[in-house]
């Protein structure tokens, strides 16, 4: 999760520079998604209650509707860019 965390840090810290403020929010709940997902996996790990599959589904869901919501940020906010020649 440490190396899948560390992979994704670039890419959003680009998004964050460089969006308008809608995509720039959900990028940052994306990433806070992305980072309880990990942490639901790590809570318990090397212990008798590990892995706690509940947690990580709520988590994973939670993801997926955040992942979604960044996708249409993105999206709305590509179809509002002036184009040239307009």
């Amino acid at each position: 999760m440490d190396r899948i965390s560390e992979g994704v840090q670039r890419p959003l810290e680009r998004v964050l520079l460089l969006v308008p403020e809608l995509v720039d929010k959900a990028c940052i709940n994306l990433a806070e998604a992305l980072e309880a997902l990990g942490s639901s996996v790590r809570s318990k790990s090397g212990t008798s209650g590990w892995p706690n599959y509940d947690i990580y589904r709520d988590m994973y869901r939670n993801a997926g509707k955040a992942r979604s919501a960044f996708l249409d940020a993105s999206r709305e906010s590509m179809r509002a860019a002036p184009r040239p020649g307009r």
